[in-house]
């Protein structure tokens, strides 16, 4: 449990569960989801890009008056 190879795989695990615990936070209910800003979630676009275009184009339609 002191080798190098140990620690990186705990490490790995630890971030994993730290994601997790975060998209709980979130209320993320399914993946795939793209969080924006801790506040929005684009569900169901697994190319980034495309789901922070779709961002863009909401918050654009929140801000407006």
């Amino acid at each position: 449990m002191t080798t190098p190879a140990w620690q990186e795989t705990a490490d790995r695990y630890a971030d994993s569960y730290l994601g997790l615990a975060r998209a709980w936070q979130l209320g993320v209910e399914k993946v795939p989801a793209v969080v924006i800003d801790g506040r929005h979630v684009i569900y169901g676009q697994p190319d980034v890009a495309q789901a922070l275009n779709e961002a863009d184009r909401l918050l654009s339609q929140e801000s407006r008056p």
